[in-house]
């Protein structure tokens, strides 16, 4: 869910960067394949050394996969040439005015505009240039007001991945802190089970040897015994 976060205002600082035309290289977060449960499960074609098997069945099926796919291409070579020709008819661009930026709208000069001067102009014709130039004054307060817009949409954009990623980086730290704390704890628990185990078998020794040592101060208590009575026996 972060990444997608990411992703989409990583796709709208991308879009205010085509219309403000400058040239950035964003990169784009993604997931790595450790992340990836099921990718000890996944088998890539590189890692198969030996030919594949395929059947006549599905040879046939590729084949006309193929051809369908060249068919697609062809028609979409079409396609494009055809649009092609309908951006040159339409100024290099499918979109209409209500779809155009406040960036992306011109104004049309006249071209008498530029070769008459003004003070040769006639009456109509001062009008009409006066006209044309509070157009495109207030086109210009608008295109400076629509760009310090994408401006600040952009710095938010920006501030906000920066935000979502260290709260991701925060919470992944406490996260890891965490498994630390309870590895370690886990790590007590099992040092404590060696040690009970150690201390079991070091009990059945001690009771094996206390048992040999009975059994040895008996037999040496009998062996006394019997030295005693042949003292005693002898004239």
């Amino acid at each position: 869910q972060v990444i997608e976060q990411i992703r989409e205002k990583i796709a709208r600082i991308r879009a205010i960067l085509r219309e403000l035309q400058i040239e950035e290289q964003v990169p784009e977060p993604d997931a790595h394949e450790v992340e990836d449960a099921e990718h000890v499960l996944k088998v890539a074609d590189a890692e198969i050394e030996a030919e594949k098997w395929i059947s006549e069945e599905e040879r046939q099926r590729i084949a006309e996969a193929e051809a369908r796919e060249e068919e697609r291409l062809r028609a979409l070579r079409e396609n494009d040439a055809g649009t092609r020709a309908l951006q040159q008819m339409m100024g290099g661009t499918l979109k209409t005015k209500k779809d155009l930026s406040a960036l992306e709208i011109t104004l049309d000069k006249e071209p008498w505009m530029d070769q008459i001067p003004e003070e040769e102009m006639t009456d109509l014709q001062r009008q009409a240039f006066k006209e044309f130039q509070e157009k495109e004054k207030a086109l210009l307060e608008e295109q400076d007001k629509y760009r310090k817009q994408l401006d600040a949409d952009l710095k938010r954009l920006r501030s906000e991945v920066q935000e979502v990623t260290q709260h991701f980086e925060s919470v992944l730290k406490e996260l890891s802190h965490k498994r630390f704390a309870h590895d370690a704890k886990f790590f007590c628990q099992e040092l404590y089970c060696v040690r009970l185990q150690l201390a079991l078998l070091q009990s059945v020794e001690d009771s094996h040897v206390l048992r040999q040592s009975g059994q040895d101060v008996g037999s040496a208590q009998g062996r006394l015994l019997a030295a005693e009575e042949r003292l005693h026996a002898l004239p």
